[in-house]
């Protein structure tokens, strides 16, 4: 068994996959302050092992520049990409500036190749106002429960709330309505 913890963890996942969550989780809830001191003495050995020269500095970042960026992106741009950044970094303009740089510019190529992000849009927010201010606020109401809480329903006056809650449901019912026609065209159009 290595005992560095990077090694450990990777092993773990490979063998078990996304199973291997339960047994880290559980070790990092009972143990963890071996964990943390394990964790700790891993990275401090990592580090000492690295080469720390300018040009390995250099093409460790554009490596890890390059990994924000979608694969069909990496293909046409990536070796003038990694030179770029390595000759940045060389003339001493290697800061934060190039890195925002990096994340605004690799954030637009993701969405520029991922077209279908409207529908992990519509799947991310379609739960909000169907469950959390629609059939949440109906079961309460009906079972005779008022706590106001995040339910804004229950923040309007008696009569407001029925109409609000079935607002709220059709509105969560249409972005949900909206996520599948757009996850069924993009499979189609796959």
């Amino acid at each position: 068994m290595n005992w560095d913890f990077f090694a450990a963890h990777a092993a773990i996942g490979r063998k078990w996959g996304w199973w291997s969550a339960i047994p880290i989780t559980v070790f990092w809830i009972l143990l963890w302050p071996i964990g943390l001191v394990w964790f700790t003495a891993s990275f401090v050995k990592w580090y000492a092992a690295l080469d720390k020269s300018l040009e390995a500095r250099a093409t460790r970042r554009a490596t890890r520049f390059l990994s924000w960026y979608p694969e069909s992106w990496k293909i046409r741009h990536g070796k003038e990409f990694s030179d770029s950044v390595e000759e940045a970094m060389r003339e001493g303009h290697g800061g934060p500036a190039l890195t925002m740089n990096v994340v605004r510019e690799s954030g637009l190529a993701r969405s520029k190749s991922q077209p279908n992000s409207t529908g992990v849009l519509f799947w991310a927010l379609c739960w909000l106002p169907l469950a959390g201010q629609g059939l949440i606020p109906m079961i309460l109401k009906l079972t005779g429960v008022h706590v106001k809480a995040l339910f804004l329903a229950f923040y309007l006056s008696g009569s407001y709330q029925w109409p609000f809650i079935i607002v709220m449901i059709l509105v969560g019912s249409g972005l949900l309505i909206a996520a599948l026609q757009n996850t069924i065209t993009t499979r189609a159009r796959e």
